[in-house]
């Protein structure tokens, strides 16, 4: 059984992805509560030297996921399905982020 943070982060990228995998279309308020999840995620990973093995693999596979569903939409919603791909994966590079050990 994952840890709570994990399972979050499963629940909410499940919550998010489904209806848009399946044509459903974007649903807002799980794009919200889905970057709520990573923004806390990267509060709470963000010093440490490792982050659980599942949760990489949920992280890996965000932005590809998100962005090849833009390809079932058109105009506008594509256009904002991109942009969820894009806003995705600048809150994972906050997880991983690697501080720099010269201070720049």
């Amino acid at each position: 059984m994952p840890d709570e943070p994990v399972a979050e982060l499963l629940r909410a990228t499940e919550e998010f992805l489904t209806p848009l995998r399946v044509g459903d279309g974007f649903n807002e308020s799980s794009f919200m509560e889905l970057c709520r999840v990573l923004e806390d995620l990267a509060r709470q990973w963000r010093m440490l030297d490792s982050i659980p093995k599942p949760a990489v693999n949920v992280l890996i596979d965000l932005w590809p996921g998100i962005q090849s569903c833009s390809y079932l939409y058109k105009g506008d919603e594509a256009n904002q399905i991109m942009k969820a791909a894009d806003t995705v994966a600048d809150l994972t590079r906050d997880i991983v982020m690697v501080e720099d050990p010269f201070g720049r």
